[in-house]
């Protein structure tokens, strides 16, 4: 990983990231691959940011090194997620067209800054094509709710397979569409935004999830199996929510108070997670310890026990 000093930082950007440009032009020199992150800040939102020229310089870097024969390819790549703050939430990598830098070499030569303005605008559009973009308005947020309620009711409606790759190019085109009807139709906009409003005031109020609405959760046999599948694993849940939640109230509650970024709680939760839940485990396993008399005996239960003792033993085990 190699350092990028920004305008925010207080330096002279150009001075202090020359070693790491260079470092870059080496590695394509040398037929390696840079991965660069353009934007040049981290905001989890379904937009992608205005792009810094870094990425261009670096690449005309290199092939004037080379002698222009170096033949560059820059691969947009979007990194979509369903929900990056949280747990068990899809996270998909989506590689676009490469735009081959051959493209923009003769222009560069007769006006550089030109050049590097055109191939950043097209490495923008190319991560835009790879993500689910959504130009900035008054009704972003609507408009991402409204992909994703009508993308999911589409896919399901069409009998295909809702994944990862089908939930984004199927919210991409419901996005298209409410762009287009907020351009060309502001009051059919503004009645649509209402309706969605109540729609989840309503929703949320019942504590439903999206899923709730899914043709196949309402299918008798799907009823039954899941009440069955519920009843069976309540007493393990119930055993392992009294004895995790400890541990994971503490760092869920400290993360979420502390840091602003939702963008990084997941990744803070799960180093916690790896330092705290060992030394919670060693300390319940040495209360078992001191309680039974032995490492072993948190295995069996003693045969001098009283039985209603063991019956303790057996629920807190």
């Amino acid at each position: 990983m190699l350092l990028i000093w920004r305008e925010r930082d207080g330096v002279d950007t150009k001075e202090s990231n020359d070693p790491t440009f260079n470092a870059c032009a080496d590695i394509l020199k040398m037929n390696g691959m840079v991965g660069i992150y353009p934007e040049g800040n981290c905001i989890n939102e379904q937009h992608i940011r205005p792009l810094k020229k870094g990425i261009c310089r670096i690449a005309f870097l290199a092939e004037e090194r080379a002698d222009f024969d170096l033949d560059v390819h820059i691969i947009p790549v979007g990194v979509n997620y369903t929900g990056a703050e949280k747990f068990k939430k899809w996270q998909l990598i989506n590689f676009g067209k490469p735009i081959l830098l051959k493209q923009y070499v003769e222009l560069y030569k007769s006006n550089p800054n030109q050049a590097i303005n055109i191939l950043k605008d097209d490495i923008e559009k190319g991560m835009q094509e790879a993500v689910l973009h959504i130009p900035h308005s008054h009704y972003h947020k609507d408009v991402e709710e409204l992909a994703f309620i009508h993308g999911r009711y589409r896919i399901m409606s069409e009998h295909r397979k809702y994944e990862p790759v089908s939930k984004l190019y199927a919210e991409k085109e419901i996005a298209a569409e409410i762009e287009n009807l907020r351009h060309t139709d502001s009051d059919g906009m503004k009645k649509l935004v209402h309706d969605l409003h109540q729609y989840q005031k309503r929703r949320d109020a019942l504590h439903f999830r999206e899923n709730t609405f899914d043709p196949a959760r309402h299918d008798s046999f799907s009823i039954g199996f899941m009440a069955l599948y519920f009843i069976f694993f309540l007493p393990f849940f119930l055993f392992g929510l009294v004895t995790n939640i400890l541990p994971y109230t503490l760092i869920h509650k400290t993360v979420e108070s502390k840091i602003k970024q939702k963008i990084f709680w997941s990744s803070l939760k799960y180093v916690f997670g790896l330092i705290l839940f060992p030394i919670y485990y060693l300390i319940l396993t040495i209360l078992v310890k001191v309680w039974l008399g032995s490492w072993l005996s948190a295995g069996h239960i003693p045969g001098n026990v009283p039985h209603h003792r063991k019956y303790r033993i057996l629920l807190h085990l």
